[in-house]
């Protein structure tokens, strides 16, 4: 896979010092007040590369999205996703503001050298698996073809893949370090319907290219890391096909929990597969992305459902959805070893909205999808599809806040608890969308708001609102120190 240059774009949004400019202006408003002002608004906006769509882009607006995007790498080192909208897939270049038609209705995943993009069998015309040539559809992106009539190199039809959907994809080390005209890739479906099996399943290809011509050998289908209990089809592959990271419930004595795991076995003649538990993260979560390097995950989390896991064509109330990134420790061969720190990058406060399906791209930067209207309320219609507005980001998640993951600390859980309650109580009083009159939220979520604040907001905060007890105070700076 070549090397993906950091790009560096010029922010299509204002930074957090021009929001705040208004405030420091108007000179009615004393610095209590001002500090007030920057601790309630945690979600660093100096961190955004790109946000499309613009008013004078080809595409004007998005009213849908059906699921899931996903970062396409590319020689160009643009920022380019696949996404869906009214059930038709689509490529869209964020660094040029462009957009082509591509083949089928929904779930198109680049393999992460990018060489090709597929789609699973739920979402093509006669149940395959298909994997298409990147290099024509870009050309299309390119140009401004409509390319959704393109033919795939391969069509993967088979009664274990029949059904399939939400796939992620890693390539295999090579047999040999000479071999440059083959290539393994791993293919993991989260999820399956009738008359394809249960659970979530793995098939790895092999691809040959030799005179020109690509050559694919599909494996057999087999089920992945039966350790894994109640998954939700939340696991997602590491792009080297080294690690599931995924919703588990196996252990009786605790709640379910975001866990990684290593594929440790999988043997095709014995139709079987082992995986070893790595980290228990010690939280609920699913649809979790690795980075290129494995240095990082990201997902979103919910105030209303930790996992969230099927959102398409926005989110329906009283659901309000953020993204979280886990920075992990690695040895000197890169394998995981542990957590490093954990920041949640966007606070979002209005039911309905937030943000969601977050995705690395190859330089490390970061991807996310923004839902600023509500789908559907519990009580009643939410305006018309027409009406609703998607917004696509492109963010440096080194430029949020990071520190201890609280959910493996139960004393520095406590104290996240605690700032986080401080923070619902003067940053969103009284009985409104995100307060307790409204829409409770259990105690063990209040340690979010905590994992957003800088260690300088954290600490003004207190500073400025505290009221009870001195030696509890100092026991909660300590926690703002972790950061």
């Amino acid at each position: 896979m070549q090397k993906f240059r950091k790009k560096i774009q010029k922010p299509i949004i204002c930074t957090i010092s021009a929001l705040l400019s208004p405030l420091i202006i108007n000179t009615n408003l004393t610095a209590k007040e001002i500090s007030h002002a920057e601790y309630c608004d945690i979600s660093p906006a100096d961190n955004i590369i790109i946000k499309r769509p613009q008013a004078d882009d080809q595409v004007k607006f998005i009213d849908d999205i059906n699921w899931f995007a996903r970062p396409v790498w590319n020689p160009q080192n643009d920022y380019i996703v696949t996404y869906a909208s009214h059930n038709q897939n689509y490529l869209y270049n964020l660094s040029q503001g462009t957009r082509a038609a591509i083949p089928d209705r929904s779930d198109a995943v680049a393999t992460p050298d990018g060489r090709f993009i597929t789609v699973p069998s739920h979402y093509t015309k006669d149940n395959s698996v298909n994997f298409y040539d990147t290099a024509t559809l870009l050309k299309a992106l390119e140009t401004g073809e409509d390319a959704r009539n393109t033919k795939p190199l391969f069509e993967h039809r088979h009664k274990e893949v029949f059904n399939t959907f939400y796939q992620s994809i890693g390539v295999l080390p090579s047999d040999s370090a000479d071999d440059n005209d083959t290539i393994n890739y791993r293919m993991m479906f989260s999820g399956t319907l009738p008359p394809t099996p249960p659970g979530f399943l793995i098939a790895d290809y092999k691809v040959d290219v030799k005179n020109g011509k690509t050559n694919f050998t599909p494996s057999p289908v087999l089920q992945l890391c039966p350790e894994i209990i109640d998954d939700m089809a939340t696991p997602f592959i590491s792009k080297d096909g080294r690690y599931i990271i995924a919703h588990d419930n196996s252990d009786i004595e605790q709640n379910a929990t975001l866990k990684l795991f290593e594929i440790t076995n999988v043997d095709y003649q014995k139709q079987t597969t082992n995986c070893k538990m790595l980290i228990d993260f010690g939280f609920q979560a699913g649809k979790a992305d690795f980075s290129y390097d494995n240095s990082k995950i990201t997902f979103h989390l919910s105030s209303n459902d930790y996992v969230t896991r099927f959102i398409s064509g926005g989110l329906n109330e009283p659901n309000i959805t953020d993204v979280v990134v886990v920075n992990l420790n690695q040895d000197k061969s890169g394998a995981i070893k542990s957590v490093d720190n954990i920041s949640r990058l966007t606070t979002s406060t209005e039911h309905g909205k937030g943000k969601y399906f977050p995705a690395f791209f190859p330089d490390g930067n970061l991807f996310y999808i923004g839902n600023n209207q509500s789908k559907s309320n519990p009580h009643f219609p939410v305006g018309d599809v027409k009406d609703r507005r998607f917004e696509l980001f492109v963010v440096d998640p080194d430029k949020s806040s990071y520190g201890a993951n609280v959910f493996q600390n139960k004393k520095l859980l406590n104290s996240a608890n605690t700032i986080g309650r401080l923070w619902r109580k003067v940053c969103s009083p009284g009985d409104n969308l995100i307060s307790p009159g409204n829409n409770p939220l259990p105690n063990s979520k209040m340690a979010w708001h905590f994992t957003g604040l800088s260690k300088q907001q954290c600490k003004n905060l207190l500073n400025n609102e505290w009221t009870g007890n001195s030696s509890t105070k100092r026991r909660l700076l300590k926690a703002c120190n972790s950061k």
